[in-house]
């Protein structure tokens, strides 16, 4: 998953690499935090629906949040209705929704 934005051109292959990343859904934070600590010059946006999985990530899988990752908890769907609305662009989406309430819908719209 990671390799394809530097794959398609939309990231450069680079520990500098600068770019505006946004995740929908995080379970452990893994994939998120892996960027983050890889690439620190990314600027990391996640979006997450379930506030436990935010404080299970921060408790036992030192997830580690500052000015250049960040975690949103709310409706990942909405949040990208927001962020068009508010012409919010993103070079990298990551698309890792788990709940199968929203995975559906997220899918289709």
């Amino acid at each position: 998953m990671i390799e394809e934005m530097f794959v398609s051109g939309a990231v450069e292959m680079s520990r500098d690499a600068k770019s505006n990343v946004l995740c929908i859904g995080m379970g452990a934070g893994y994939l998120n935090s892996h960027l983050h600590s890889t690439y620190p010059k990314m600027n990391i946006t996640v979006v997450e629906i379930e506030p436990k999985m935010v404080k299970i990530a921060l408790k036992w899988f030192d997830l580690v949040l500052d000015d250049w990752h960040r975690v949103i908890t709310m409706d990942g769907v909405k949040f990208l209705k927001e962020a068009a609305k508010e012409g919010e662009g993103y070079q990298v989406f990551l698309g890792i929704p788990t709940s199968h309430a929203y995975f559906v819908p997220f899918i289709f719209m």
